[in-house]
């Protein structure tokens, strides 16, 4: 029988199945578990998992390829964390050490050329709520100008340039942002830096000898190196969520003629205060410097074009350690990716034990980290242990956080947009009682006395979540819809607070006190578990110098040159 051939079967294509199958299948096959996280040692996005993102289903055909564009960036969120590379490590210093040299710096010219300054040049501020600095410089002019007149001795030129100095030099402490309750001189942040500008403009365009002479006592031969002197001087500085490059930071410092500091930054630093009886390894330290997770996405986002921004939907900012650049301010970076895509929500955790913490006693506890580590010598009664931090300070710096989310609302932030989550991890229950026992009473104040509540950063005190939202968890977050506050944690509060319980009777805890930095609680408390001014920050899973030591690198002292090491002085390890 001849063979007989059978006619095609028809094939089955997956083109050929319903679109509402296929966008089934796209789902099913581009929802990663746990989205997309950010790498900072290869600058691009991974699974969560940090495997390798698959699209190879998009390279199967354009039709698939247009069908799935975009699907991968809207279905997944996408992490950043805060970032500590090696390679990185003497940018992220000297980033940290210019923040605060160039604010002093356009403060200092302010003060060297207070005479070029008139009433009418505060009158206009670049925004509304600049108007607050304009009024901090024109009280600290006067005060200068009044000190001159009273005091002829005092030189208040010398006095400037004696401020920068002594910083150039490593003394001195770093500016932060500021508790924006009432404005200071020394807050370095956004609306300081932007009213400290503008009045420099204005001296610059109405006295411009002038205004170059004072380049030059600040940073000699600036006129004679520059083409343009006082046009390059307003190019100074960078955002303070820059990642800038290796080449755009060393050109910096050698503008700000920062040299010396830089060098500093590769030896090794030994301690030999309290060393009696100590029989372990000696060990030499290097300060590790972290990018926070706000910095990097906008770092990755300025690298994406418009088309690919606009399918994101969803960020998370995981700022599980504290970083350079007063990172309070950073969400403000972020604005104009908020406005350019609509549905795009970002969700900001601040942990309360690797960030805040640490943040507080930055300049304090961190530098003496290398004596401490290494001796067995019981501090007095009167200091801190090797467990506690000055409650005051972290009490300051969680109301930095709230009151710049407050500040980024005012800069133009979309309420909508954007969410804080104070994460507890990984001791929720000991985040509970110091929570409570850090802000009671300043939570209290900020409810009276600023636009906290009015702005919804926090829950009314009659809202049953009073102070604000708990969440259960970093993972399950509230919908904008049901949530009463911006700010959120990952912890209870014992919700409801009594705000007038707190605050008391017509407000007497709390009135009388210009800024919640002079807030202060009752010190009524349980000795045995917090001293007076003291927190004791060790509990559990909480290590406070297993985290301390997270923020040092460490080699043995034995292993290294001796001309790539130094000795502390008193005043610890500061870079």
């Amino acid at each position: 029988m001849p063979f007989e051939t059978l006619p095609d079967a028809p094939r089955a294509s997956f083109l050929g199945l319903p679109l509402e199958m296929r966008q089934q299948i796209y789902l099913q096959y581009f929802t990663i578990e746990g989205g997309y996280i950010y790498d900072a040692e290869s600058d691009k996005l991974v699974q969560a998992n940090r495997c390798s993102i698959d699209l190879s289903l998009r390279r199967v055909c354009r039709t698939i390829a247009i069908e799935t564009y975009d699907y991968p960036l809207t279905l997944n969120k996408i992490t950043f964390s805060t970032a500590y590379r090696r390679d990185w490590r003497k940018k992220a210093a000297m980033f940290e050490i210019i923040t605060t040299y160039h604010f002093r710096l356009l403060g200092a010219m302010l003060k060297r050329l207070r005479h070029c300054l008139t009433p009418d040049m505060y009158k206009t501020p670049p925004t509304q709520h600049d108007s607050r600095y304009m009024s901090v410089v024109a009280k600290s002019i006067s005060d200068t100008i009044d000190l001159e007149t009273r005091h002829p001795e005092f030189n208040a030129d010398s006095n400037a340039n004696g401020y920068m100095l002594d910083f150039k030099a490593g003394r001195g402490f770093k500016d932060d942002g500021g508790d924006l309750s009432r404005p200071s001189g020394n807050d370095n942040n956004i609306s300081s830096n932007r009213a400290y500008t503008y009045l420099l403009q204005q001296i610059a365009t109405q006295s411009p000898e002038k205004f170059r002479e004072g380049i030059d006592d600040f940073l000699p031969g600036w006129a004679q190196s520059k083409s343009n002197p006082t046009s390059d001087f307003f190019e100074l500085g960078f955002d303070f969520w820059a990642i800038s490059s290796m080449r755009e930071i060393t050109d910096m410092i050698k503008d700000l003629q920062l040299e010396e500091r830089w060098d500093q930054l590769d030896l090794w630093r030994y301690s030999e205060y309290l060393k009696e009886g100590y029989t372990g390894t000696r060990y030499c330290y290097q300060h590790k410097h972290f990018f926070s997770a706000a910095a990097l996405a906008i770092h990755f986002l300025k690298s994406m074009s418009q088309t690919q921004r606009l399918l994101i939907t969803k960020l998370i900012l995981n700022e599980d350690r504290m970083a350079v650049g007063n990172p309070e301010c950073h969400i403000i970076g972020l604005i104009p990716f908020t406005k350019e895509n609509p549905h795009l929500f970002i969700e900001h955790r601040v942990n309360l034990w690797r960030n805040i913490i640490p943040r507080s006693c930055e300049e304090s506890r961190f530098r003496s980290f290398p004596t401490r580590n290494e001796s067995i010598i019981e501090p007095s009664e009167d200091d801190l242990d090797q467990h506690q931090v000055y409650h005051a300070y972290a009490s300051q710096t969680i109301c930095r956080f709230i009151m710049h989310t407050l500040e980024s609302l005012r800069e133009g932030l979309p309420p909508n947009s954007y969410s804080v989550i104070f994460d507890g991890q990984p001791e929720l229950n000991h985040s509970t009682e110091t929570f409570r026992y850090l802000m009671e009473i300043q939570i209290a104040w900020l409810t009276a006395y600023t636009d906290c509540v009015a702005h919804g950063v926090l829950a009314p005190p009659e809202n049953k979540t009073y102070p604000f939202q708990t969440c259960p968890s970093t993972t399950d977050t509230v919908s904008i819809q049901d949530r009463s506050s911006i700010i959120q944690c990952n912890f209870t509060l014992d919700q409801p607070w009594s705000y007038r319980e707190i605050a008391g009777d017509n407000d007497d805890n709390i009135e009388g006190r210009d800024s919640v930095h002079d807030v202060m609680r009752d010190f009524d408390i349980d000795e045995d578990y917090l001293d007076f001014d003291k927190l004791h920050v060790s509990n559990g899973k909480v290590d406070w110098m297993q985290i301390q030591g997270e923020f040092f690198e460490t080699r043995p002292r034995s292993g290294l040159p001796e001309v790539e090491t130094k000795v502390l002085d008193h005043r610890g390890l500061k870079e």
